[in-house]
Formats: C-alpha cells, structure tokens, sequence
C-alpha cells in the first residue's frame, strides 16, 4: 500500500480535503483576508507535498524550499487569533485510528498552526545549515510526511462540522 493509500484511509481523500478547504475558504472571506490567506497556504503546502513531492518526485530541498509561510508568520506578526478559523479543540473521532494522531487530541488552531510554523521552520533550517545528503541523519523524508500530516489533521479539523 502507498503512502498516499495509508494516509487516504484515515482521512478521507487528499482531493477531499482540499475541497472542504475551498468551502469554508469561500464562506470565511473577511476584510483583513487573513483567514483566507492562511487556507490557501494550508492548501498549497499540502499540495506541494502531496502531488509535487510524494507523487512526482521532487527532491527535498526543492520541495522545503518552496514550502510557504508568508500567511503564517504575517498572522503572527499581526498578533491573529488563529482560533478565529476554527473555534475548539479537535476530537478524537476527527483524527484517525493510529497511536501518531494521539498527540493532536485537543489542540486547537492556534496550536495546530504554530506547530506547522515551527516544522517548516525548522525544515528550512536544516537545509540551510547542513547538507541534507551529508553523513548527518536529517531524515528529511520522515519530516516532511511528519509536516504532511500535521497539514492533513489541520485542513480536516478546520474544514469539519461542530
């Protein structure tokens, strides 16, 4: 089974997800935009990694490279209240069946999208200080389906109902 088959079992599609990010980002338009921002740069990122990475290929350093955090850090320069996206915390019915998704039971949006804020973070980090083909363990691989998840579990609990 491919990784994308194991991560489509417990979430439902990707092309799902990416639709009910492009729902609520179509009812959730406010002035400032700044919550339709963030949903487009949670949807681009998931489908970098999903279809440019995963899918096609692409190496990880382009694939780091391009992931996108303007929407992000500008929230949190702007001091946005994340939890304006999505109020609550996620259940565990939300999340699936796998001991790994135990960690993002009851965290919020703004938990949820400070921790997509330090992966990406630290991915970019990582390639600008070290060689990611040298003899040191980066495991940039693990990391960004790491990221692909958190991605996944955010999109899924910003776009579900309740």
């Amino acid at each position: 089974m491919g990784y994308l088959s194991i991560l489509q079992t417990g979430f439902g599609s990707v092309k799902d997800i990416i639709e009910g990010l492009a729902k609520i980002k179509d009812k959730k338009v406010e002035k400032s935009g700044v919550k339709s921002l963030l949903l487009i740069e949670l949807e681009l990122n998931i489908s970098l990694l999903v279809y440019d990475y995963i899918e096609n290929s692409l190496d990880e350093k382009t694939t780091i490279e391009q992931l996108k955090l303007t929407a992000i850090q500008s929230a949190f320069d702007k001091d946005f209240d994340f939890n304006k996206i999505k109020k609550g915390k996620i259940k565990s019915d939300l999340l699936p069946k796998d001991d790994y998704y135990l960690k993002f039971k009851l965290d919020d949006a703004e938990k949820l999208f400070r921790k997509i804020h330090i992966k990406i973070n630290e991915l970019k980090r990582s390639i600008e200080l070290y060689d990611a083909f040298s003899e040191r363990k980066l495991r940039l691989n693990v990391r960004l389906k790491n990221l692909l998840k958190l991605l996944l579990v955010t999109a899924k609990f910003v776009s579900s109902n309740g």
